[in-house]
């Protein structure tokens, strides 16, 4: 994109992008008497790539909904870019809400060529058709599709059809952009190559960007912050390396990334770090405060290493090529089955020693 720091896809400078961000406050939308989303605050910064992690049913899609103004909530409050445009009431609908919104179904008129399925959500949002015309050649530079800008949806790969609905976002005008699991019917390259796409065009726009979606590693990928969600409710907000190293609870530990959760006592604390027994294993962990009695402790497989000298010995109960290394599950009496990460794999069935270097007291 031509000057792409200084300026956005629809014309405004980056710097005007980030005036708007999004939060919601006591949020509550119930279906049949049950919370889809329940009592949920949250804060997305002006320019932030927030992403809402979860699994299927969890309410994620409903709290997008929300913000978009395709639903309206029981109660709670949602503001953007300083406006409150739900609560009290009282509800902005969906077209003076300054969002854009990317749906899983790519939902491109099939027969208007790229161009034109661009340039008619520019000038429905009120500009001269020379103006359209202007933003939709911008996007289009944006997503890399000004050579596709003649075709069908129809002539068009999976994943350029999903940049063409980036695209239409972005000559929205919209300062906001809310993405509902965009990536969802791609195949693995694709999203990859797609999540590149999103990243950039991110910095170029400067758009808050409010991203669903179930997949982990595509969350980590992108995000700056990441919301996990479960039953309605938001369990963390926070960066994704602090949500796979230090997860607030089991229940996040278990849905970000690969590790074992092992019970200890905490011998003693110390600034950031603690002495955890685990059988007669003493690990030197880290821990966010003191605690009593059991611990409950996070052992990712970076924790823990092959060592021909190791303390430790298990057996190998499962071998899985990973691309780049293979991870090891190895099981020990004391501290059941752990996961870790090696350049060559044993055989299953082969004993072999280990040493555990680190983990996390999850919070109680």
């Amino acid at each position: 994109m031509t000057n792409a720091t200084a300026r956005a896809a629809d014309g405004t400078s980056v710097e005007a992008r980030h005036t708007h961000g999004v939060s919601v406050a006591g949020l509550t939308k119930r279906f049949a008497g049950k919370a889809a989303v329940d009592d949920i605050d949250l804060s997305v910064a002006p320019g932030e790539f927030f992403c809402v992690l979860g699994p299927s049913g969890c309410g994620k899609s409903t709290l997008l909904r929300l913000v978009a103004g395709l639903e309206t909530p029981d109660a709670g409050a949602i503001t953007i870019g300083g406006q409150e445009v739900a609560g009290r009431g009282r509800s902005i609908p969906p077209e003076h809400r300054g969002v854009a919104m990317v749906f899983q179904s790519y939902a491109l008129w099939p027969h208007m060529s790229v161009f034109q399925n661009v340039a008619f959500v520019a000038e429905a949002g009120g500009r001269s058709r020379q103006d359209a015309a202007a933003a939709t050649a911008a996007a289009l530079e944006a997503v890399a599709l000004t050579p596709f800008a003649e075709r069908k949806p129809a002539a068009l790969s999976g994943g350029q059809q999903q940049r063409v609905a980036l695209a239409r976002c972005l000559a929205s005008n919209a300062r906001v952009l809310l993405m509902d699991e965009p990536l969802a019917n791609l195949d693995p390259h694709l999203r990859d190559v797609m999540e590149t796409e999103l990243a950039r065009v991110h910095r170029a726009s400067g758009a808050t960007t409010l991203y669903i979606t179930h997949d982990q590693r595509e969350a980590m990928a992108l995000a700056s912050r990441i919301a996990v969600m479960d039953a309605g409710r938001v369990l963390q907000v926070a960066d994704p390396v602090t949500l796979y190293r230090r997860p607030a609870n089991e229940a996040v530990a278990r849905f970000i990334g690969r590790g074992a959760i092992v019970d200890g006592t905490m011998m003693r604390h110390d600034g950031d770090g603690a002495l955890v027994r685990c059988g007669a294993l003493d690990i030197a962990v880290a821990a966010d405060r003191p605690r009593a009695g059991t611990v409950r402790v996070l052992l990712r497989p970076a924790d823990v290493r092959l060592a021909g000298d190791g303390p430790l010995s298990g057996r190998v109960t499962r071998v899985t090529w990973r691309g780049g290394v293979f991870e090891l599950v190895v099981a020990h009496e004391a501290l059941g089955e752990v996961q870790l990460h090696a350049a060559t794999a044993p055989a299953v069935g082969e004993t072999v020693r280990f040493a555990v270097d680190g983990g996390w007291v999850l919070p109680a």
